[in-house]
């Protein structure tokens, strides 16, 4: 049988490498030398985690049927160019100011998402910073995106995004179905001209690690930023870091609304709730008194959350506890909290004065 197997998986591979050339070259780079006395067993298996790892190939970029959009007085010019794995995608675009954007979009189908992630890989010729994003959408035009930070003059570098960092923009409503286009654009972080290559679209297996689901106990004992990340609005910026707690340690989101509308940050980690579970963290701020924004959401990417608003006793720590039952709906997905499949915390702050302050939060636990 693993004979047969390894038969079988040998003209699989030829079937692909004769129908995609780019599939063929990333198997031949990747694939070692096998030892003499390799049983067959062994071989079979190392073809699997192969196949496993390429994925599934979207588009390889071997011609270019993307179609361009811009704001006005923007410019991009979509090409076909060598690129890092036969050819790729070139943006050449023009933002004039920080309130512009350029973009492309092209019929895609990509298979269910769930449990997997998109790659690509990004070059960057420019002398300034912007944004790449790249936005799945489906049949209604639910819009659902993540941005790629283009650093001035950079190298290929692959990029990885898990299914459940793309967040919802905009269109349909507000539930990411089965995806019909992919977009690219370009937004401005300093504006200016460049150009980005991008090549080999992939779907492919989730980097992240399974969590073991809380139930009830301790979510995250906030002694590290391990899991943690930030993002923010444009014209805004937050900085995570630990500091001295109410406990030992604690999560520290030190922010800058600027000329933005919000801050947060958030944690990938399973949950199962129900009606009568409560919330608890203990919670410091400083600055302005802005509001702050607990939610969660499950699977589908139902928000639900509770809003802290008119804040008193700053640069005190005062405790927090937060019944399932007064979470309230507030975007994505359906109005219905799916309490079996909660997949992570976010915390935000949105302006209500603006300006700087932080946010310290310690020991989220479950009741």
């Amino acid at each position: 049988m693993a004979m047969k197997k390894l038969m079988c998986l040998s003209l699989f591979a030829a079937i692909i490498s004769s129908v995609n050339p780019l599939t063929a070259r990333s198997a031949e780079k990747t694939k070692a030398p096998a030892p003499a006395k390799e049983t067959a067993k062994t071989a079979a298996k190392a073809a699997d985690d192969l196949l496993s790892d390429l994925g599934v190939l979207l588009d390889g970029f071997e011609a270019n049927e993307w179609i361009p959009a811009a704001a006005d007085g923007a410019s991009i010019k979509p090409d076909h160019v060598p690129g890092k794995f036969g050819k790729a995608l070139s943006l050449d675009y023009d933002l004039k100011n920080t309130q512009q954007w350029v973009a492309v979009i092209k019929d895609l189908t990509v298979p269910a998402i769930e449990g997997k992630a998109i790659q690509l890989y990004v070059k960057h010729n420019g002398l300034k910073k912007n944004k790449l994003e790249v936005k799945l959408i489906d049949e209604d035009g639910t819009n659902y995106g993540f941005k790629i930070d283009l650093k001035p003059g950079s190298d290929w570098e692959k990029i990885k995004i898990d299914a459940t960092d793309f967040v919802y923009w905009w269109g349909g409503n507000a539930k990411l179905d089965s995806i019909k286009q992919v977009g690219f654009a370009v937004s401005p972080e300093e504006a200016g001209t460049g150009t980005v290559l991008i090549d080999e679209l992939r779907l492919v297996p989730s980097s992240n690690r399974v969590t073991d689901k809380v139930k009830v106990g301790t979510i995250d004992d906030c002694d590290s930023t391990k899991g943690w990340k930030v993002e923010s609005d444009q014209g805004a910026s937050g900085v995570l870091n630990s500091w001295f707690g109410k406990q030992k340690d604690s999560l520290i989101l030190k922010y800058d609304l600027a000329s933005g509308n919000w801050v947060q940050m958030y944690k990938m980690q399973p949950m199962e709730l129900t009606q009568k579970s409560v919330i608890s963290f203990w919670m410091k701020w400083t600055g302005e008194a802005n509001t702050i924004e607990f939610k969660i959401a499950d699977f589908d990417r139902s928000n639900f959350g509770k809003k802290f608003e008119n804040l008193l006793s700053p640069d005190q720590w005062q405790e927090i506890k937060i019944p399932v039952s007064e979470l309230q709906y507030l975007y994505g997905g359906d109005k219905e909290l799916d309490g079996k499949n909660v997949i992570g915390i976010w915390i935000a702050v949105t302006k209500s004065k603006g300006g700087k302050g932080t946010v310290a939060i310690d020991s989220i636990e479950l009741q």
